[in-house]
């Protein structure tokens, strides 16, 4: 062998312990015995001058041989001189390298003949010999050149077979040659021997074991194999103290070089040393060894110690372990990554601070390797070492790293370290994280189908509400923030798909403070649309659903913070969130900027398509406004912060609305749902109208109509019927709030006035008092009733006058809001019913007012018979008194019916569509005429009020005759009975006019299709065929009627016809 083991540790003790192996028969001199093996010894080597003839033979040398012809020489000269073990180690070492060859070569080549078994088991023979002899005697130094020559052997193995086919073909990796050459029973035999001795040095003195060991290493990939052996082999004692080894050989290494000379071959040894060491703790890196990981934890911890400790004197810091680790680090990517995972909790921001401040004065050569096409700095070393790190490292560095890059209270701390230090360090910093970002992105887009489980730096934000908040915060920043975070966000919608994206842009619209931070989101969706060109619009359509699972996450994580201060309700951190407008702004300012743009701008192609979507996002914005100003109304606040979150709630949606309008032609279920929200929003207002401590009110109610007849204007005709519809509703419904009378709901059932009226309390609303049910009797109740005897008809009609109870006694005081909110309400009702003419005029909307008149009659009239058009003879309608009385109670509870019916006289024959109600009017006032308890007495101050209301509605509604328009002052001047009887010749001029209800209807509606054309002569009868009653009337009262005949008998007078004479009534 070209090395030779030293035999300077042996003893006199090893001798006197060696085995005597003599033969029986063996009857010679001592001097002629040790020849005789001399002899034997040299016949079996002296062929062999060096080891390279083992290889270079085509032939075996030794393996052909007896097992017996290899041993016995060695065996008996060990007995007889003691110090040939060398030389016997060395024999050892020719036998196993050529067992090794012939091994390997029958490995590559099954067909070469030659047979290892004879001295495999020579081998093994001579090495347990040896293990015997290490066992008896515990000879330190035995052992120590057992550890020597099996050092040299195994490097003269791989030097002499690493280039072999076989070695080529499995890696000439350590790992790879370990595997190799442990699957040879001569080299595993040699290693067996070898752990031997080791294992008695590591006990009796380590230091100087792991001093060979470590020369050992100056051949590198040599003796890099056999090192995984050992370390494996004996992790709790090498590690520890290989650590130890190697950090004060790095110290003396650095002192070394501070010298102004310093040799070639210094920094050569120091290489191979460091290589084989990385090799080793490369090696248990990837086993994830937890020797390993104790100790470097171990040395980290320390380190951080010292270093974040302000009364570290300089000489400890010469002890630190943080550069022999980073010089490991340079040369091994693994060891990296396991640091990483292993001691990521004990590294802190401010360690790796101390420690980059540290390392910053220590020669940069000794630490960071060379490389190729590289900057020969720190920071341009680690954004290469991070294309080595798997996704979890990349995360575990990003946490480490972002508050370096951003956050300016981290340096605080550190006074003493100069300006040029810290921006040094948040420049290395963020041009790390722009690498890791970097290679994210690249990941992201060279993978199809991408999957977010797979990288850990998105996981964390799919997986974790605040990071993924915290990320998007970061994002809209400005500045290195944004440059570094959009592409970061960037990468996670691509990989999570569209409807993750779509919550994102959501989360940007909701968060986004100012223009500055939209202009963030436009930077986003310009990276995203290149993709996925419908992106902004899937998340516009889905930016309410979004909306809402992220106030519903906001609200539980509010919920939590419950636990932290009792004194506050659960909503109490919700609130703000509830109702803050900044996503209305928001969505009007994307808008905005779409329709600002030029063709060519790039937001142009970004295409939000609010408009396109109108029916959908302003249902949603309606939805959220009205749940809003129901809430306002319930809380208890004071009055101006209502106001002013009511205010910036309206403005901001009315101001999106009109931004996103005037819509297209929608889907069918879109109009009818807006006019409902635009109804009910309309009518909330109101409420806000009139008050002297709300100034804003008026014109956010003026604001709000304007927006709904933009909407209206927009659709097709029904679509403003069906608002006027929802208007009226919610306005009878609400009535008692907003107008201080009786409120009147849609959809409540008809009560039986079989006595009287049920008491009606004004002060509430119809919403709060739905016990109507219980307040009905039922008809088994009404028929027990029923008298068995006779009757006169004058003893079963309902009187007529309602009773003045307690509360009708009182005297109310109409505040002066309800009367201006029924004004500003019917202002409000006919510019929803009509339209502006060029001259600045309301054109009505005939079809409108047509359909606010039947819905009005369906509204009031609940009961089929009351509704009806026909006017029947007056002894059936006296039977049906009831109903008609309930009519009326409505007429003259709820004021603005008038005012509707007022608004429909200008619209000829609209008022006809409301001739039930003026029936039921008119048979309450024509009962109590006929029912009065003094028949000759003048009509009650109540009831001419009641006819005056009945004959003006008749006359500006072109429902009566001119002539019969009079018949109104001659039922003043009367008594009850005369006006009974004019009010009956009124009642049958109706029932001659709508004698059938097939016939009546026909009539109303073909007169108003002639409207629509053309202005038409008003629907009249005969009324000359019901005047004679006024006749004889006027003819007993001449001298104070007298005035009145021509105004009714103008055609006779003109056509000289005679009076007739007076009669009896």
């Amino acid at each position: 062998m070209s090395i030779r083991p030293s035999s300077s540790h042996a003893t006199s003790a090893d001798d006197s312990m060696l085995i005597r192996l003599t033969e029986d028969n063996d009857e010679l001199p001592n001097t002629q015995m040790l020849q005789r093996y001399m002899v034997d010894i040299y016949a079996v080597i002296g062929a062999v001058d060096d080891i390279g003839m083992v290889y270079r033979n085509l032939r075996p040398i030794w393996a052909n041989n007896t097992v017996s012809y290899l041993v016995d020489p060695c065996l008996k000269i060990l007995s007889k001189i003691p110090s040939s073990k060398p030389a016997v180690l060395n024999y050892v070492g020719m036998l196993t390298h050529e067992a090794t060859h012939l091994h390997l070569s029958k490995q590559e080549n099954p067909h070469i003949a030659a047979d290892t078994a004879n001295i495999d088991r020579a081998i093994r023979k001579l090495t347990n010999e040896f293990r015997r002899l290490l066992i008896r005697t515990q000879s330190k130094g035995f052992a120590f050149d057992i550890l020597v020559w099996a050092c040299n052997l195994f490097v003269e193995i791989c030097k002499y077979n690493y280039e072999r086919p076989i070695a080529k073909n499995a890696g000439t990796t350590p790992p790879a040659l370990l595997a190799l050459f442990d699957s040879c029973p001569a080299v595993s035999s040699v290693i067996k021997l070898t752990d031997k001795a080791i294992a008695l040095l590591l006990n009796t003195t380590p230091d100087e074991c792991l001093s060979i060991l470590i020369d050992a290493s100056a051949h590198g990939f040599c003796f890099a194999w056999i090192w995984l052996h050992i370390v494996a082999s004996f992790p709790d004692t090498i590690v520890a103290h290989l650590l130890k080894i190697g950090i004060q050989d790095f110290k003396h290494y650095l002192n070394a070089i501070l010298t102004s000379q310093v040799p070639i071959e210094l920094h050569e040894n120091y290489k191979q040393k460091f290589l084989s060491v990385c090799d080793v703790f490369t090696f248990l890196a990837t086993q994830n060894n937890s020797e390993l990981r104790n100790a470097m934890r171990e040395m980290i911890s320390n380190d951080r110690d010292l270093l974040e400790n302000e009364t570290t004197t300089p000489e400890q810091l010469q002890n630190l372990s943080l550069p022999f680790l980073i010089k490991i680090v340079a040369n091994s990517p693994d060891i990296l990554r396991f640091l990483v995972h292993n001691v990521y909790d004990l590294v802190t921001t401010d360690f790796i601070i101390s420690g980059a401040k540290y390392v910053s004065q220590l020669n940069k050569q000794c630490l960071l390797p060379l490389l190729p096409n590289m900057e020969y700095t720190y920071t341009a070393f680690m954004r290469q070492i991070t294309f080595y790190l798997n996704s979890d490292a990349l995360a575990h560095i990003v946490e480490l790293m972002l508050p370096i890059a951003f956050d300016d209270n981290v340096f605080r701390k550190f006074d003493n370290y100069d300006q040029s230090f810290q921006t040094s360090m948040k420049d290395s910093a963020l041009q790390i994280l722009t690498e890791i970002i970097g290679m994210v992105v690249s990941l992201v887009h060279n993978q199809t189908m991408y999957n977010v489980d797979e990288n850990a730096l998105l996981k964390r934000c799919a997986t974790n509400f605040e990071i993924l908040e915290e990320t998007i915060q970061n994002s809209m920043a400005g500045g290195e923030r944004s440059k570094l975070f959009i592409p970061y966000v960037h990468a996670f919608c691509i990989a999570s798909g569209p409807v993750r994206t779509a919550e994102i842009i959501a989360r940007y619209i909701i968060e986004a403070k100012d223009e500055k931070q939209l202009i963030c989101l436009i930077s986003l969706l310009t990276s995203l649309i290149i993709f996925a060109p419908n992106t902004s619009e899937d998340a516009i359509t889905n930016f309410f659903a979004n909306r809402t699972i992220l106030m519903l996450d906001k609200e539980r994580k509010s919920s939590k913070k419950l636990t932290l201060s009792s004194s506050l309700s659960s909503t109490a951190f919700f609130e703000d969130d509830f109702y803050d407008v900044k996503w209305l702004h928001n969505l009007r300012t994307l808008n905005e900027w779409e329709k600002m743009s030029d063709d060519e701008h790039v937001i142009k192609y970004i295409r939000f398509e609010m408009s396109k979507h109108y029916g959908e996002l302003a249902t949603e914005i309606l939805r959220w406004a009205l749940d809003v100003l129901s809430s306002l109304k319930r809380k208890e606040k004071t009055n101006e912060s209502i106001s002013a979150m009511r205010d910036s709630v309206i403005e901001a949606v009315l101001s999106l609305c009109s931004s996103i309008g005037p819509p297209s032609v929608l889907e069918p279920k879109y109009p009818y749902k807006l006019s409902a929200q635009f109804a009910s929003l309309i009518v909330l207002l109101l409420d806000y109208v009139g008050r002297e401590d709300d100034p804003t009110g008026f014109a956010l109610f003026t604001n709000a109509c304007t927006c709904a007849n933009e909407f209206l204007t927009s659709q097709v005709g029904y679509v403003r019927e069906q608002f006027i519809i929802h208007l009226l509703d919610e306005a009878f419904a609400k009535a008692s709030h907003l107008f201080g009378c009786s409120s009147l709901n849609a959809w409540e059932t008809e009560l039986q006035f079989s006595g009287g009226f049920q008491q009606t309390n004004h002060s509430i609303d119809m919403s709060d008092a739905e016990e109507n049910d219980e307040l009905e009797e039922s008809l088994f109740d009404l028929a027990r009733k029923l008298p068995l005897y006779q009757q006169k008809p004058v003893h079963l009609a309902h009187s007529g006058i309602i009773g003045r109870g307690v509360k009708r006694l009182e005297i109310k005081n109409v505040k002066d809001g309800n009367t201006m909110r029924r004004l500003v309400f019917f202002e409000c009702l006919q510019r929803f019913c009509s339209t502006m003419g060029p001259d600045r005029n309301l054109i009505p909307y005939q079809q409108v007012y047509k359909q606010l008149a039947i819905k009005l009659t369906d509204r009031v009239c609940k009961d089929g018979l009351a509704a009806s058009f026909v006017w029947e003879e007056w002894e059936h309608a006296r039977e049906v008194i009831p109903r008609y009385i309930a009519v009326s109670k409505r007429l003259t509870e709820i004021p603005l019916i008038w005012d509707i019916m007022l608004a429909l006289t200008e619209v000829h024959p609209c008022l006809w569509y409301c001739c039930p109600l003026l029936k039921a009017y008119l048979a309450v006032i024509m009962i109590q005429f006929e029912n009065s308890s003094d028949q000759k007495s003048l009509p009650r101050k109540q009831l001419t009020s009641m006819l005056d209301k009945w004959f003006l509605l008749a006359r500006k509604g072109q429902m009566l005759p001119q002539q019969m328009v009079y018949y109104f002052d001659l039922i003043t001047r009367v008594s009850c009975r005369e006006g009974f009887v004019i009010l009956l010749d009124v009642w049958q001029y109706f029932q001659s006019v709508l004698d059938a209800e097939v016939s009546a209807a026909n009539m109303i509606n073909a007169a108003f299709d002639r409207s629509l054309n053309s202005s038409i002569d008003p629907i009249q009868g005969n009324p000359t065929k019901f005047r004679e009653s006024c006749r004889l009337v006027i003819q007993r009262n001449i001298a104070k009627l007298g005035f009145i005949f021509p105004l009714i008998f103008e055609d006779e007078l003109n056509s000289g016809s005679v009076i007739p004479t007076r009669m009896e009534i």
